[in-house]
């Protein structure tokens, strides 16, 4: 099923994933999310897209295969290539040099992001740790109370409370 991106069937499609989604899994298309896309959309949309988009580069590279000489100053020698190759090119060099910058970028918060998992794994470590000594502790209360009988028991108006 297909749902619109808007109107009263986009509310019904997400109140029927959210409903159909298992417990304690995360769910696309939350508070805040968009709704998952469906697969043959996307392939669709791709193809609405690249389409034209192949077609625009052909008709460059066709209409523009005149000759350019291309030579950097202070080097001797120069390139010849088709126009269409040296925009292509520039393009490409564009395209890797601002993914290159992003990544670069986004080494501050992937490195963030490592630091916080290891402060939440060793809080988990730690919290393990507590819990397993707090059993044991409570087993040694309990088998000192054995021991101790009966005549120790608290008094009536004294709640002992449990440490879970």
């Amino acid at each position: 099923m297909i749902a619109p991106i808007c109107g009263t069937r986009s509310r019904r499609f997400r109140r029927d994933l959210l409903s159909a989604a298992p417990r304690g899994r995360p769910i696309r298309g939350g508070p805040g999310r968009p709704l998952p896309v469906e697969r043959p959309v996307l392939r669709y949309l791709s193809w609405i897209v690249s389409i034209p988009l192949a077609l625009v580069a052909i008709d460059f590279a066709i209409v523009n295969e005149e000759l350019v000489r291309l030579t950097l100053w202070p080097l001797d020698g120069a390139v010849v290539a088709p126009s269409f190759a040296v925009v292509f090119v520039s393009l490409l060099v564009g395209f890797l040099a601002g993914g290159l910058i992003s990544w670069l970028s986004a080494g501050k918060h992937r490195r963030a992001l490592r630091k916080e998992r290891a402060r939440g794994d060793q809080l988990q470590r730690d919290l393990d740790a507590a819990r397993l000594h707090a059993a044991d502790l409570e087993k040694r209360i309990a088998a000192a109370d054995r021991a101790a009988g009966a005549a120790a028991a608290p008094p009536a108006d004294v709640r002992v409370m449990s440490l879970r």
